[in-house]
């Protein structure tokens, strides 16, 4: 049985897919988002001095999100954006989205949708631009992003909470009916792995096989569950996961 992991609204689209090709899956949200520990404070202040620095980077459709909530919840609206501010998103999830619902274009996407390829083809593409940039994500992402850019020398990169990830709270019967299946965890993310891996203790889960979005996250998986069958998809799409799912599923058949 396949089990989705991300939260209820992240799990849409791939329970779409899944469902689509006929798949069955269960839902087990492993990650939930709260308030940063400032209160959108530090947020709040960079989304009111939009029109001091040259760009915005998402690299989470989340963040992406909190963002123009924010903006909109602090009495704002869309067009006190300056068009001084130009907007990088490490994936066309979060570029969709800010084109398509927030109606804003975005100036960068990498070609690859992972933060090494976003850092590599940003300052391959401006490297002769000094830039003052705002990256907006999750509070507890520690990292190298930082210093990697501003290695070159020419940007100044200040980093703005957006959200806190935390953990589902599941009661007893909830791991209890996991366990009479066999299970096929699909992880989108490190961090939604750890969590699951945590929330799961003691549950006596019968996973088959695990399938993950990129190397990142396998790596993680293979710290938590060494020696299990990991089939990791080509791309960190969607798409691609559904694609690894089926490709897995049409070898059995």
């Amino acid at each position: 049985m396949l089990l989705l992991t991300r939260s209820q609204e992240e799990n849409k689209i791939l329970a779409s897919k899944l469902k689509e090709l006929g798949f069955d899956y269960l839902e087990f949200p492993s990650i939930a988002y709260t308030v940063p520990s400032d209160n959108y404070n530090n947020l709040d202040s960079w989304i009111k001095k939009n029109h001091t620095y040259d760009w915005a980077f998402f690299l989470s459709k989340k963040a992406a999100e909190v963002f123009f909530e924010r903006l909109l919840a602090i009495g704002g609206n869309f067009f006190n954006i300056s068009p001084r501010m130009k907007i990088a998103c490490v994936g066309e999830a979060t570029a969709d989205f800010i084109r398509n619902e927030i109606g804003f274009p975005v100036n960068f996407v990498p070609s690859v949708f992972n933060s090494s390829a976003f850092i590599q083809e940003f300052l391959e593409k401006f490297h002769t631009e000094p830039a003052e940039i705002v990256l907006f994500r999750n509070e507890d992402v520690e990292d190298d992003f930082q210093e990697r850019l501003e290695a070159s020398g020419h940007i100044k990169l200040y980093i703005s909470p957006a959200y806190k990830l935390a953990k589902p709270q599941y009661q007893q019967e909830d791991l209890a009916f996991l366990a009479k299946h066999d299970l096929e965890p699909i992880f989108l993310s490190s961090q939604t792995a750890r969590n699951f891996y945590d929330l799961s203790q003691g549950a006596e889960l019968k996973i088959k096989r695990i399938f993950s979005i990129g190397p990142k996250t396998s790596n993680t998986l293979n710290e938590l569950y060494p020696g299990l069958e990991l089939l990791e998809s080509k791309e960190a799409l969607i798409e691609s996961v559904v694609e690894s799912i089926s490709n897995a599923y049409s070898q059995i058949q």
